[in-house]
């Protein structure tokens, strides 16, 4: 509980763009549960963008993609009012898109 309430989650979020159409999922947790999301994991201490790359789209898409065709669009930050464990302390997200 002590990461959530003193340091920010970093998250890596891809956007799937398949003939125009982008491909969302419905959150199931908190602090987001019951919004529309993007594909998106959170990086590990000591992993790099490359390896979360990977664990994400095998995770999510169950393919492997290369790191190298993405496209950085934008860097941004949420923060939530509640984190997945209750409402006592806050969640700050900070997003690599």
């Amino acid at each position: 509980m002590s990461i959530i309430i003193n340091t920010p989650l970093i998250a890596f979020e891809i956007l799937v763009n398949c003939n125009g159409r982008y491909l969302t999922g419905m959150c199931n947790n908190e602090p987001d549960k019951g919004h529309y999301f993007n594909t998106s994991i959170r990086i590990y201490k000591n992993e790099t963008i490359i390896e979360a790359c990977e664990r994400i789209t095998l995770k999510e898409l169950e393919i492997k993609l290369d790191f190298n065709r993405f496209i950085h669009h934008m860097n941004t930050q949420h923060i939530y009012d509640n984190n997945v464990f209750n409402n006592l302390y806050n969640t700050h997200y900070v997003w690599l898109i």
